[in-house]
């Protein structure tokens, strides 16, 4: 499974203790079988999160950080599901066909939703810290049915 914590605006961005708690999810199992998870960091996270931020989270999962468009396409194309916020790698992972959950916050889903075969959106035009992990832990199991 595929986490992007980022996006190109922070107000964007769903809080990265949510994303934790969601991998920790995937990871331990929840109501499926246990999934590894891979957190994805580009070029816009590494300019503006604070490295510690970054190196924290680097410490608890699997990272790449800045990968190529080749690797994150590849990446994509194999992985079971990718969950992250309104955000180009979103838009990425739908378009090569992997299960994409993609949160929203302050943008309109109907205008900016990613869009593939098996995509999810949740949220949009709202406070994107009202988003609870077990809802897109949820949306991550009922789009593997």
């Amino acid at each position: 499974m595929v986490i992007h914590p980022g996006s190109g605006g922070r107000e964007k961005c769903w809080p990265i203790d949510r994303f934790e708690t969601l991998a920790g999810q995937i990871e331990s199992g929840g109501q499926r079988k246990p999934q590894k998870t891979i957190w994805v960091f580009g070029q816009v996270e590494v300019e503006r999160w604070e490295r510690d931020e970054i190196q924290s989270i680097s410490d608890k999962f699997a990272s790449i950080i800045c990968p190529s468009l080749e690797d994150i396409c590849g990446l994509l194309s194999l992985a079971r599901g990718y969950v992250g916020n309104d955000s180009g790698f979103s838009h990425l992972a739908a378009a090569v066909g992997c299960p994409t959950v993609a949160i929203f916050g302050p943008t309109s889903p109907a205008h900016f939703r990613p869009l593939g075969p098996k995509v999810e959106v949740l949220g949009g035009l709202m406070e994107i810290g009202k988003i609870e992990p077990a809802a897109v832990y949820d949306t991550l199991v009922q789009i593997f049915r």
